[in-house]
């Protein structure tokens, strides 16, 4: 996890989980959903249970993405599914 140590810094291997708030969330077919207003992390690690996606900024309408259904996490968040299966999948945020 470590990349390297200098006197006044320790530099990580490892994306820190909360890096990917405010990031764009798009479906598999490239659709833009929202973006990820929270996240939820596995007791006090660095791994990624749930993102929270705002998909309406007006409405505050928000949906709760597990983990389980992010192919990847760059300079944007990349869905494993379409937004329709995953409106039938996900849970509805409060």
């Amino acid at each position: 996890y470590i990349a390297s140590m200098t006197k006044h810094a320790i530099f990580l291997n490892i994306r820190v989980a909360h890096d990917i708030k405010g990031k764009s969330v798009f479906d598999s077919e490239g659709r833009a959903i929202g973006r990820v207003s929270s996240i939820e992390l596995l007791g006090g690690k660095n791994t990624l249970t749930m993102i929270i996606v705002r998909t309406n900024r007006l409405l505050k309408k928000d949906l709760a993405i597990p983990a389980e259904y992010i192919e990847a996490i760059g300079e944007n968040v990349m869905l494993t599914m379409t937004e329709k299966k995953l409106r039938e999948k996900a849970v509805k945020a409060q």
